[in-house]
């Protein structure tokens, strides 16, 4: 048995793999941060031994958990924490730790110390990696050493009440019930226990006449059935410990309310029968209930996490751009493309670029290095920013190319700053190209149908023009030349038909509008005030014959096809202009507002964020509004030509333009008061 100034290494060295790096990002970037959230957490769990610090300033305790914090983590750093353990027990062992005496760190010590740190180092890990695979390893890596940790210091522990505790320990021991874990000794060959300190009770429930009361029944009578067959093993394993060697056992047992609780125990040997086989061994129990709850919702969270990449129509993987291989693939790299997620894991980028279309190779390459590039020379704090898009094709197992589009950024980096591991959403956008290629073949289609009718309307408009100008031409001609020989009935009917003709001209150029107005879809940024300006100041002489006057509002800029918006004011000026009232000036007035899409209910709307709405109102004649839909209707006229000039086409015109700009509009009259034309266009 190992005496207490000598604590015995029963222990395998602990050579890590993950933890050294995470250790040497603490050390070099958040040593500071971490020893103050040590010294945090050992004040927020109430670790015992603090009480013996109570007359030290706040200013020498945390310079102690500094140099304490920056010891370990470069023991972690080195791969020597074997080595850093047996040191800090042997100064405990002893009697040479600061501040502290052997006998004054408790069981409640030696878990906590371990469970703290533990804490302190999860605090940082996101900050760390958020790869879910490293994550998982790092835990398990920290398990490891806590678990080393409080194994060895238990032996330790042990070994000291050995020193201390004469042969009626069990009966009369004072110090074991003050402590906070529970103190104990079993049984081997009855299979019961012997001894158990009163912290029993506050722990399960029970108190130590009631553990002991169960006799040979206390292994049935409090511990999960599917515990027992291990615990049976584990207590015949100590048949083959040496005195000293410590053994840790987890396991659950039913509180007094009947609710199974997580226990660590840490036992070794405490009486041997005069053959040598293990009769007694001592124990102690620390609840770990709390930390299996912690360890369950971590995992939980990543199973969660895992669920939700494998189940996302979308290839999520991560890549180490320095090793080709990747950390993680999702689900989706088999829902999508039909190749396991597993064989990209094993064959790495070699066989991403197998299935590759060879004409988008150079090319996704040629992106790919430069966006590496370009996040390597920028700051890590902006890796949010860094995405990089890239589209492509690769072949699914079943030999048909498919298109993707892959959003790449910045997962995490190296100690030097350097892109180390890049994370990958990618999408299946086949449908979505092919349906592109289609429309943009019907497009092109549509286009030379368009310019096919706009070069066969001015073919139209000319042949059809050309008889028109010829009647005009000659019947002006006529009447100059022959108005003496002509009577005035002649005069007339020959005035007449150089008046139709002169409207069948017009009528021809309107028509030829209208069917011109869907073929122009230059929509572009435009200033309507600066549109309208222009519409004014060529109106200028017939703004000054009729005395009109126009106000309008500071109007903003939308996009919108400048050519037809100068139509569509010009149309409505003059239309306000040919119907004012006789004897008082026309007035128009010209506002505007933006409106949200809840705020309109007239069908017809293009869908959009919000909309913009212009009233252009006048004083004119009005008209009753039993007419309003009416006066939009090609060749559709509320008053006899002789009252009015015009074709009839003018407000049609309004509303091809208005609905080519996917809007609506609207009139509202009120006679002899005047009317108000609403137009509603998308604006963003």
């Amino acid at each position: 048995m190992a005496t207490p100034d000598r604590p015995e290494n029963t222990s395998t060295e602990l050579i890590f793999t993950h933890l050294p790096g995470f250790a040497k990002f603490l050390l070099e970037r958040h040593l500071e941060e971490f020893s103050a959230e040590l010294l945090r957490l050992y004040g927020e769990v109430d670790i015992p031994m603090l009480a013996f610090f109570k007359a030290w300033t706040p200013e020498q305790l945390r310079q102690l958990s500094y140099d304490s914090s920056a010891k370990l983590l470069t023991a972690f750093a080195e791969n020597r924490i074997s080595g850093h353990i047996d040191a800090t027990l042997q100064r405990w062992a002893q009697d040479q730790l600061q501040g502290l005496n052997r006998t004054q760190i408790a069981p409640k010590d030696i878990s906590l110390m371990g469970y703290v740190r533990k804490q302190a180092m999860l605090t940082f890990l996101p900050g760390y990696t958020a790869d879910v695979a490293g994550i998982i390893d790092l835990v398990r890596e920290i398990d490891a050493y806590v678990l080393d940790l409080a194994s060895r210091a238990t032996g330790l522990y042990i070994n000291i009440l050995h020193g201390k505790i004469d042969e009626q320990f069990y009966f009369h021991s004072k110090l074991t019930d003050t402590m906070p874990g529970v103190i104990y000794v079993f049984d081997l060959i009855e299979r019961k226990e012997r001894y158990t300190s009163q912290r029993v009770e506050p722990m399960l429930g029970y108190t130590p006449d009631e553990i002991r009361a169960m006799g040979s029944m206390y292994l049935e009578t409090v511990h999960h059935p599917t515990d027992i067959p291990r615990i049976l093993a584990h207590l015949e394993s100590f048949s083959q410990v040496k005195d000293g060697e410590v053994q840790t056992f987890e396991h659950r047992l039913k509180d007094k309310s009947g609710h199974y609780r997580w226990l660590r125990n840490y036992e070794s040997v405490f009486r041997r029968k005069p053959d040598g086989q293990p009769w007694e061994i001592i124990g102690l129990t620390l609840d770990i209930d709390l930390e299996k709850q912690s360890l369950q919702l971590v995992e939980e969270k990543q199973k969660f996490i895992q669920k939700i990449t494998d189940a996302a129509p979308a290839i999520i993987a991560t890549f180490n751009v320095n090793t080709g291989q990747y950390l993680f693939v999702s689900q989706g790299f088999e829902l999508l493309l039909g190749y396991s997620p597993q064989r990209l894991q094993a064959e790495g980028i070699g066989f991403l670029i197998g299935i590759m279309h060879p004409d988008d190779f150079p090319k996704l390459m040629e992106e790919n290095l430069r966006s590496l590039e370009k996040a390597n020379q920028a700051s890590g704090n902006n890796d949010e920013v860094l995405v990089s898009e890239f589209t492509y094709r690769m072949r699914h197992h079943n030999g048909q190319y498919r298109w993707f589009q892959t959003y790449g950024t910045v997962f995490d980096r190296d100690r030097e700053g350097k892109v180390e591991h890049i994370l990958n959403i990618s999408l299946d956008i086949t449908d979505k190209v092919e349906a592109e290629n289609q429309a943009g073949e019907k497009n092109r289609r549509l286009e030379q149908s368009n310019a096919s009718l706009q070069e066969f309307a001015y073919i139209a408009s000319h042949d059809l023009k050309e008889p028109l100008r010829k009647i005009t031409a000659f019947g002006d001609r006529l009447l100059l030349s022959q108005r003496d020989k002509m009577d005035a009935e002649g005069q007339l009917f020959l005035t007449k038909i150089i008046d139709a003709a002169q409207r069948m001209h017009n009528l021809i150029g309107d028509v030829l509008s209208v069917s011109l107005i869907s073929s122009d879809q230059r929509f572009e940024k435009q200033d309507l005030k600066l549109l309208l300006d222009d519409v004014v100041q060529s109106l200028d002489f017939k703004i000054e014959q009729v005395k009109a006057e126009i106000y309008a509002d500071d109007l903003p800029a939308v996009a919108v096809v400048a050519s037809q918006f100068r139509q569509l004011f010009l149309n409505l000026l003059t239309n306000a202009f040919k119907f004012a009232r006789h004897d008082v000036p026309p007035v128009v007035r010209i506002t505007y507002r933006f409106l949200q899409p809840g705020d309109v209910w007239y069908s017809g709307l293009t869908p959009a964020r919000r909309y913009l709405e212009l009233k252009i109102a006048d004083n004119g004649i009005g008209f009753d509004n039993r007419y309003a839909g009416k006066i939009f209707a090609i060749f559709q006229r509320l008053h006899a030509k002789k009252e009015f000039e015009g074709t009839g086409i003018g407000l049609a015109i309004c509303k091809k333009i208005v609905e080519n700009h996917g809007g609506i509009i609207t009139a509202n009259g009120v006679p002899n008061q005047g009317a108000t034309f609403t137009v509603i266009i998308p604006a963003g």
